[in-house]
């Protein structure tokens, strides 16, 4: 692994289709400007207005699928780039896959090979 990948990849996951609207926009990319929101806050601000078809912050926290063929370092590096002050996280919306369709268990691996995982935090 690249050591350009030093911090985490917080996922917001839906698994459902959701709606985007595109009203609010914020302006996060002010100099000193750090995004560490809480849990609580992210759920409230980000994905419950997201799943709703609400309005919600814009250009803060990107889609991205981490679980599709681009391994975990190529995904740091192409999101770090939102908050390079912050060498910990990055926050990205993502679905989660079923590994059946019928199924209740969710597709997990990374990368290409798809030999790798994502490890959740406790």
């Amino acid at each position: 692994m690249s050591n350009a990948c030093r911090g985490h990849v917080r996922a917001v996951s839906a698994c459902r289709r959701v709606r985007h609207s595109s009203s609010l926009k914020c302006p996060y990319n002010i100099v000193g400007y750090k995004f560490r929101p809480s849990e609580e806050k992210l759920f409230l601000h980000y994905l419950l207005p997201r799943l709703n078809g609400e309005d919600y912050p814009k250009g803060v926290v990107p889609d991205c699928n981490l679980y599709g063929t681009k391994e975990p370092w190529e995904i740091w590096r192409d999101f770090h780039h939102s908050s390079p002050d912050d060498q910990e996280d990055i926050y990205v919306f993502t679905t989660l896959n079923k590994k059946t369709p019928n199924g209740s268990r969710f597709c997990r691996t990374v990368g290409a090979a798809s030999t790798g995982v994502w490890k959740g935090e406790d």
